[in-house]
């Protein structure tokens, strides 16, 4: 099972990975469409509230924070609460941790781990081909085509051993929920606020959020 911290800030990857181009709300919305907002956004930051059941407890642990992108391939995660934590992704490299302590993993080594990352990352290109290679796509839409949902099945056996399903759902330009289904039926869902998909950071913001705080 990988890890939960990176597991997380994964599947939120591959959530705000679907959220759609303002203008293209009015049309009738498609995965190009979604795939071509992200191409074109100058950079995102999203607050969010995640929920993890997991099978063995009453009730999900509970987390709270907000997640930062800047293109082309910077992720930044800070969990607020309960506990502050940072994970951190940039080219080939994922750091995880606090102040006094962290972790870096080479995504290249660990072709797994790198296939969610890669998956985000083909997604803002606009690669759609490659996506498909990765990942069975199916799209749904109600009949005002304002609601959708997008659900990725990964190809790979060894993934498709970790991640049985990852659901987004949304309602025109407006990113709403991600759901992730693990092999074993625990899941974690994700819902997001304060969406802002036309942040641009300046270089003092670069150097401050995409970090972990001191």
């Amino acid at each position: 099972m990988l890890e939960s911290p990176i597991f997380r800030l994964l599947a939120m990857s591959s959530a705000l990975l679907l959220s759609i181009d303002p203008a293209a709300a009015s049309d009738a919305i498609d995965l190009e469409a979604l795939v071509r907002g992200f191409a074109a956004m100058p950079g995102l930051s999203a607050r969010f509230r995640e929920e993890k059941h997991i099978s063995l407890l009453q009730v999900p642990l509970v987390s709270e924070g907000v997640l930062y992108f800047a293109p082309p391939d910077r992720i930044a995660r800070h969990v607020e609460r309960p506990a502050p934590s940072t994970l951190l992704v940039r080219d080939d490299e994922l750091v995880m941790g606090t102040a006094g302590e962290r972790h870096t993993l080479d995504l290249a080594a660990q072709p797994v781990l790198r296939s969610f990352v890669d998956a985000f990352r083909l997604v803002l290109a606009g690669d759609i081909a490659r996506l498909r290679e990765l990942y069975a796509i199916e799209f749904r839409a109600n009949d005002s085509q304002r609601d959708w949902q997008i659900q990725l099945l990964p190809r790979d056996e060894q993934l498709a051993g970790m991640i049985r399903s990852i659901q987004v759902a949304g309602r025109d330009a407006i990113l709403l929920e991600l759901r992730v289904v693990e092999a074993d039926g625990d899941s974690t869902v994700t819902r997001f606020t304060d969406v802002d998909r036309n942040r641009r950071f300046s270089e003092p913001e670069l150097d401050a959020l995409f970090r972990i705080p001191p």
